[in-house]
């Protein structure tokens, strides 16, 4: 924004320069409330994050273009197959590619098994922001109470975290 100077020779004067819009990210660290959110997965049902409250949340944020996160991928697999019928622990994929398309063909490519969702662009969403996101991909860590006790987790860092705060497995 250029404001411009006092050409009329007197002191301090506002300036209208118009309204604006600022997203503000959060920049919330761990232990800190996961702002709800409401998404619609690929199949188009509607998840909120107040719904999944009283189980473990962990989010998968992502892109096509976000460059290599095979080991990140792999990582999440072993995770969706071991915990996979643990009852308190709840995978879901935030997906923010520019179209659904490029999303849904990245999920069948990648035999994805666990709840996905195309969020949107992300130039397009405050979704990561509220989360504080600060680019892709990311996953984080919410517990039972919804408050973020992980996050920037990547490989093997996913499984210490979960394995730290839920401990081992358990069968349904």
């Amino acid at each position: 924004i250029t404001v411009p100077t006092n050409t009329t020779g007197g002191g301090d004067h506002a300036v209208d320069v118009g309204e604006f819009k600022a997203t503000l990210r959060n920049f919330s660290r761990p232990n800190r409330k996961a702002p709800n959110f409401a998404v619609t997965n690929l199949a188009g049902q509607p998840i909120t994050l107040e719904g999944m409250r009283g189980k473990y949340v962990l989010l998968d944020l992502w892109a096509t273009w976000t460059g290599p996160r095979q080991n990140d991928l792999r990582v999440l697999k072993e995770i969706s197959t071991t915990y996979g019928t643990d009852e308190r622990l709840r995978m879901l994929g935030l997906n923010f590619d520019n179209d659904k398309a490029t999303a849904e063909k990245a999920v069948t490519d990648n035999a994805t098994a666990w709840p996905q969702c195309h969020v949107g662009a992300w130039n397009t969403t405050d979704l990561p922001g509220s989360l504080g996101v600060q680019g892709l991909p990311d996953t984080l860590l919410i517990d039972p109470q919804g408050k973020i006790v992980g996050r920037n987790l990547r490989g093997a860092n996913i499984r210490t975290s979960l394995r730290n705060n839920l401990g081992a497995p358990k069968a349904p």
